[in-house]
């Protein structure tokens, strides 16, 4: 195989075909509907299950940064300031979800942890669902250029530095 053609096989460097934009359209109505739907139950309350909370919590920040570190390896192979976005966006979920849980009410502690304010954990909620996305727009908004990085060296410093930047 050549240099590029052993790129083709990420999925992150294809470019998107009809079909997969098709595919995209009806997740994202699929999605609607299903919220529709469930808007007739939205004032329905469940009693609080802490466990349940605290193992979806920590569940989900563990595929985050599994995510994250897949993504890293990959940016060492590929060098795309793409996927060091999107590695940095999955690493920062993970450090927020994180965060939530920690002050998160009757998790770990009576008024969590941290002697969070009344609001500590809302926010931590909002710069969770609103920081990825960001991320994300710095992903498509990055150029297509593979190897931008030129060698292993300056690639691992990005990584350190990326990751300390979050």
């Amino acid at each position: 195989m050549t240099a590029g053609r052993d790129r083709d096989i990420y999925l992150s460097t294809l470019p998107s075909s009809a079909s997969d934009r098709n595919a995209a359209i009806w997740a994202v109505g699929g999605s609607l509907v299903l919220f529709a739907a469930a808007l007739p139950f939205v004032r329905i309350t469940f009693p609080p299950i802490p466990a349940f909370i605290a193992s979806y919590q920590s569940s989900l920040a563990v595929v985050y940064v599994i995510t994250s570190v897949l993504l890293f390896s990959q940016f060492g192979v590929l060098r795309s300031r793409g996927i060091l976005y999107l590695a940095n966006g999955y690493l920062f979920t993970a450090l927020a979800i994180a965060g939530y849980a920690l002050t998160y009410d009757d998790l770990f502690s009576d008024k969590g942890l941290f002697f969070p304010g009344p609001e500590t954990t809302i926010w931590l909620y909002l710069v969770w669902h609103a920081g990825f996305p960001l991320f994300v727009l710095c992903y498509a908004m990055s150029d297509a250029d593979l190897r931008a990085t030129k060698t292993r060296r300056a690639a691992n410093r990005r990584i350190i530095w990326s990751i300390a930047g979050v």
